[in-house]
């Protein structure tokens, strides 16, 4: 058996990390097709993966990112008629991967938990062969995109306990790396605000870091060059140019600041403090009311007085996750039992 894992992004190659070994002691030959993105590359290598590169990402432009979209299919489609075509393709909604695989007639694992980028969700979802996604959205959220509601796979979780509920972190190894012993560290990154579900968008959030810098050491991860020049007028902040797993640093700190995508769910699931200045969805309430350490402010003031009080003892904050985090499902058992279930068809 022959799968292929569609990695279009950072956090797909986390997941690719995890879910290859796996694949690999089920019998499966395991190809690692990457689109070259911001730092996705760099994470492959991080964890050590053999890859081939058949895509890029395609910026900010819609045309440039349809053009980008094109050229990826025609890669991916050259490069299994070269090398064969896989029994199964796992995707995390990366476009081109999807549709080519749809176009061949090879089943499509696909591990989703945005239904609110839309653009991504009308071109993939309907084309799935199976859709994996968190309980906290409802079987509604994915049917309107026109997947059979009999085809969505839902678990108790989120994601990002893949990996959480398996990391092993020395806290004080990582703090001794970036800070002196007693500083306070805050980890923040900015929205990805060239993704097609928040294209363009960028919160007045420099404002917040220049003031929470007089209180604390910002580890800023970057996304994107352009954001070098900003970032590097912040007092007392390192910017990380170097590719890092995230959920590390995160553990180290004592407040993650962000958007509220995937390095908030890591921050919620580790127990640290964390402050979601843009995303409230559904995942975000399901964290909360298992009450993990998260809160959702998209005021300016608001997220500088809060961290303020933080600061002051983050330790009130911070909570022991493990027992949270052994009433959810683990994601991966549930992405293998179903890929096998699709090859049993």
């Amino acid at each position: 058996m022959k799968i292929i894992l569609d990695v279009a992004t950072p956090k797909h190659a986390i997941f690719a990390a995890y879910l290859e070994p796996i694949y690999r002691r089920k019998g499966f030959d395991v190809e690692i097709l990457a689109r070259e993105s911001t730092q996705t590359l760099n994470m492959l290598r991080y964890f050590k993966l053999d890859y081939k590169v058949i895509g890029y990402y395609g910026g900010m432009d819609l045309t440039e990112k349809y053009i980008a979209t094109l050229d990826n299919e025609i890669n991916l489609l050259k490069h299994i008629l070269e090398f064969g075509e896989p029994d199964i393709l796992w995707s995390h909604g990366n476009v081109a991967g999807i549709r080519t695989a749809f176009h061949m007639g090879i089943p499509v694992i696909h591990v989703n938990d945005t239904p609110y980028n839309i653009p991504v969700a009308k071109l993939t979802v309907p084309l799935s062969t199976k859709l994996v996604t968190p309980a906290a959205w409802s079987i509604s959220d994915w049917s309107r995109f026109g997947i059979d509601p009999g085809d969505i796979i839902r678990y108790y979780g989120i994601e990002e306990v893949a990996w959480i509920r398996r990391m092993d972190v020395d806290r004080e190894k990582i703090r001794s790396r970036y800070l002196d012993r007693d500083e306070r560290i805050i980890v923040f990154r900015m929205i990805e605000y060239k993704a097609s579900y928040s294209l363009n968008v960028k919160p007045p959030i420099y404002k917040v870091l220049e003031k929470l810098s007089r209180y604390a050491k910002i580890i800023y991860i970057p996304r994107y060059e352009e954001e070098l020049k900003l970032a590097s007028k912040i007092p007392n902040t390192i910017i990380l140019r170097d590719v890092v797993f995230a959920p590390e640093l995160i553990a180290a700190s004592d407040i993650n600041l962000n958007s509220g995508g995937t390095m908030a769910r890591e921050g919620a699931l580790l127990g640290v403090p964390t402050i979601s200045y843009y995303f409230y969805n559904k995942i975000t309430r399901f964290l909360i009311k298992h009450r993990l350490p998260i809160w959702y402010i998209p005021d300016i003031d608001k997220i500088i007085r809060k961290t303020i009080k933080i600061l002051r003892d983050p330790d009130k904050y911070r909570i022991d996750s493990k027992e949270i985090l052994n009433k959810f499902d683990d994601p991966l058992e549930v992405i293998i039992d179903t890929t096998l279930d699709i090859l049993k068809q």
